[in-house]
């Protein structure tokens, strides 16, 4: 006889907080499936709200993104060729690869993220700061220290390709 495995997954939505437990396949029928949470002390499993299992898709996806698709953080490199741009290489592929007329408003990023091409293209529909030119992609967060699956603009993103959930 061949016996079922069933894996419980936990995570924490943003902007919320909020913690969940669920069972059963994000993607699977919606009554193969349950979540519980530990708020004020109930841990009982149930169906759970289109919202929530939105949320957790949402979540999902966000944390694919920063494994996936953020590939490192590079900011002590970035800042350093934007100094030494403006300051060494009047003319030039890197001088016109990095000046700062390019990346404005780059005063307000606090990190620079390496990125891959999609994000890149996903975040300049967005307005964020990225520099994509051919020494590759790079997104200027204007947030610091910060976990990234809290950032409001890859939770944007994710609730882009996020579909309601069907309830059947």
């Amino acid at each position: 006889m061949t016996r079922r495995t069933t894996y419980i997954t936990t995570i924490q939505c943003w902007p919320s907080g909020k913690r969940y437990t669920y069972r059963g396949a994000l993607d699977g029928p919606i009554n193969q499936r349950s979540l519980t949470t530990s708020a004020n002390g109930d841990n009982r499993w149930r169906k759970g709200t289109p919202e929530e299992w939105r949320a957790i898709r949402i979540a999902t996806l966000v944390e694919h993104y920063s494994q996936h698709e953020i590939l490192c953080d590079e900011s002590a490199l970035i800042d350093a060729l934007i100094t030494l741009s403006a300051q060494f290489f009047a003319r030039g592929p890197l001088a016109d690869a990095f000046a700062y007329p390019q990346i404005a408003p780059a005063a307000a990023v606090g990190e620079w993220w390496r990125v891959t091409r999609w994000l890149c293209g996903e975040l300049r529909k967005r307005g964020a700061v990225v520099i994509d030119n051919a020494y590759g992609q790079w997104w200027g967060r204007t947030t610091r220290d910060q976990i990234l699956i809290m950032d409001g603009t890859l939770q944007a993103i994710a609730a882009e390709y996020v579909q309601d959930e069907v309830t059947a």
